[in-house]
């Protein structure tokens, strides 16, 4: 959702980058970057949570070992759907016609 609310609001501002030579990857790269750096910190933080609250919380019972491959997993799992919704609306930005963009200026 904040990848689709991101690409909506820069449309303008995407379109001028188009008109001025801008590659659809140049574009798609400036804009993955910054939601790469919020899933990596956001993972970094997310994982001894996760550790302490499996190993020192969870009663006795329903306690389970989870392996660290796991972690890694979970984020590249985060960031493969990033990278498909970010190349999703980039495209579809990069495709559409500039005047429809910019009718409003």
């Amino acid at each position: 959702g904040l990848i689709a609310f991101s690409i909506e609001s820069k449309t303008k501002e995407l379109t001028i980058r188009k008109i001025n030579g801008c590659k659809p990857i140049d574009i798609f790269f400036m804009l993955i970057k910054e939601f790469l750096v919020l899933i990596m910190l956001a993972s970094f933080i997310a994982w001894p949570l996760v550790y302490y609250y499996f190993h020192h919380v969870m009663p006795g019972a329903y306690k389970c070992n989870i392996s660290i491959l796991i972690y890694f997993f979970a984020s590249f799992v985060l960031i493969a759907i990033a990278f498909i919704t970010s190349l999703y609306f980039t495209l579809k930005a990069a495709f559409m016609n500039p005047v429809e963009a910019l009718r409003d200026e």
